[in-house]
């Protein structure tokens, strides 16, 4: 789910969007935070591998638990 205007930020849950935790269904420990350096060329649907630095978060409540910085993606054929 991208959650920025300039495309870069992305939501993964573990769960379907009618059940992630936005929606009551699951825990913050069920989504994590993807940060991109670029705008990546994906839609929302795609079957993605997704690399990363993970960052752990404890303190900052404008960004989620669990954080991959420097993301990069790559279709799955």
């Amino acid at each position: 789910m991208n959650i920025d205007p300039s495309g870069k930020l992305f939501i993964l849950s573990k769960n379907p969007m009618a059940s992630c935790f936005f929606c009551g269904m699951g825990g913050p420990e069920t989504a994590v935070e993807l940060q991109f350096d670029s705008k990546p060329d994906f839609k929302t649907d795609d079957v993605l591998h997704v690399t990363g630095t993970l960052k752990l978060n404890a303190d900052d409540v404008q960004h989620f638990n669990y954080i991959l910085t420097d993301c990069e993606a790559q279709l799955m054929k």
